[in-house]
């Protein structure tokens, strides 16, 4: 499938309108690890997302269009406080919304359950990320050098409550 023709000025509410926000499914697992392949070095194996969707099935959502995934978050969620493991967005659907909607939607989850805060770990030099989680509200706590080999993290922080 492809992507909508030049979305860059596209609401979110538009893109939004046109993807569908779910729990994973067993079915999402080859699409969910061609998304991750694509977007990381040290990708994630399909054998520990079986693991996450386990452990926290209310909060591994996945964006769809039409029986294709575009994107996925999980978070794992202990004590009050949850922490974003994993967010992706496939290479056609970057920047047009996908991971803004899936960050909103499990914004809302967390704090339906109660959740006080969301940390997160960000590559320093992804710009187009940060810029999306400051726009959600979390605030850049702390830098982990060498969180990603030779690249360092910047720390961010949501306070839900």
């Amino acid at each position: 499938m492809d992507a909508p023709a030049n979305t860059q000025n596209s609401t979110d509410a538009a893109v939004e309108g046109l993807i569908k926000i779910t729990e994973f499914e067993q079915e999402h697992l080859s699409q969910v690890c061609e998304i991750e392949n694509s977007s990381f070095s040290q990708p994630f194996s399909a054998d520990y997302f079986k693991q996450l969707a386990q452990l926290y099935p209310e909060t591994f959502l996945v964006a769809e269009r039409e029986d294709r995934v575009l994107g996925y978050v999980v978070a794992d969620t202990r004590r009050g406080v949850a922490h974003i493991l994993s967010i992706a967005v496939g290479e056609g659907w970057r920047r047009r919304g996908v991971g803004l909607a899936l960050m909103r939607t499990l914004i809302e989850r967390l704090r339906l359950r109660e959740i006080k805060e969301i940390l997160l770990e960000v590559r320093r030099g992804n710009a187009a990320a940060r810029s999306m989680y400051e726009r959600l509200g979390f605030e850049l706590v702390g830098n982990i050098k060498g969180y990603y080999g030779g690249e360092d993290a910047a720390l961010y922080n949501l306070k839900l409550c």
